[in-house]
């Protein structure tokens, strides 16, 4: 009885959602004078929403656990509709959390400028072409008062990288896991997607929160990060710069061939590369993030309750 009356609540997130936009373009063709092509724009708009439509009908209605991904372009915004299940194995998680979905509809800009100054992240870095986030900050800081030696009301200059950090087993083999109350999100290096792209003779992995896109080369985009020496300056010991925490690395100008951002070019364009060393996926942004990416935004961006 809990699954159907969860399943209708989908439903109705959905059908509203769809409802809404549908009345919203449909008045400004009936009623508003406008031109051949912004009524061509509008009907492109409504079948886009149909197209969401279906395909989250079909994730809900069929299997749960099967990856459902959209993704439509119109206004210039590029929109990912997902389910947030994977398109490959997922777990086991030693914690006992499962894969369950989400469905969210996160949009970026399809022209994406640079800022003079980068920003950090404040929520998700970008979205895979599978529909699974990029979320590679934590949300734990040193604690010696804690039994793992880091949680919540931690030191906040010192801020845990479940990717970096020795021995962490809190990552599946996709070096992603699932959060107390979020879905499903790569830390590092989606390796299964990887494989997939590189058969068909792809470079794409996704696009970041601020539009640029996402790309893995391997060992050809070399990141500018190395390990501090010595021992870190906390006032309880907690021991020597290993990679446990994201201060433990400073940014060595050219000594790779990144910026800051794990920004370079590829075929004269700017992009976002994913290294094998730190910090693996992007902390910061050049360009500015949409609002869909936005922790307390676009964490909890459902269809049909889009908070802004």
């Amino acid at each position: 009885m809990f699954a159907v009356k969860k399943l209708r609540n989908v439903y109705g997130k959905i059908f509203f959602f769809v409802f809404t936009h549908i009345l919203n373009h449909s008045v400004r063709i009936i009623f508003i004078p406008t031109s051949p092509l912004k009524v061509a724009t509008h009907m492109f708009k409504i079948s886009s929403v149909l197209i969401v439509l279906l395909v989250s009908l079909i994730a809900c209605a069929g299997d749960t656990q099967r990856n459902y991904v959209s993704i439509a372009e119109y206004n210039s915004q590029r929109c990912f509709t997902t389910n947030s299940i994977p398109d490959h194995s997922a777990g086991p998680f030693r914690n006992g959390t499962v894969v369950k979905p989400k469905l969210l509809k996160l949009c970026i800009t399809m022209n994406p400028q640079r800022r003079a100054q980068p920003s950090k992240l404040k929520g998700a870095m970008g979205i895979a072409l599978n529909g699974i986030q990029f979320k590679p900050m934590t949300s734990g800081y040193f604690d010696p008062n804690t039994r793992r030696g880091h949680g919540r009301k931690g030191d906040k200059d010192w801020s845990f990288d479940i990717a970096g950090a020795p021995d962490q087993r809190g990552l599946d083999s996709n070096n992603a896991h699932v959060g107390r109350v979020d879905s499903y999100h790569y830390h590092s290096l989606p390796m299964s997607l990887i494989k997939k792209q590189a058969k068909n003779s792809s470079t794409l992995i996704g696009y970041a929160a601020d539009g640029f896109e996402i790309h893995y080369i391997g060992d050809a985009a070399r990141s500018s990060y190395q390990l501090k020496r010595g021992k870190r300056p906390t006032k309880v010991n907690s021991g020597n710069y290993d990679g446990t925490y994201n201060e433990d690395y400073v940014f060595v100008e050219g000594k790779g061939n990144l910026d800051q951002c794990n920004m370079g070019q590829l075929n004269d364009k700017l992009v976002y590369f994913l290294t094998h060393n730190y910090p693996f996926v992007s902390r910061c942004l050049w360009g500015k993030a949409s609002k869909d990416f936005v922790r307390k935004l676009g964490s909890r961006n459902h269809i049909g309750k889009r908070r802004r």
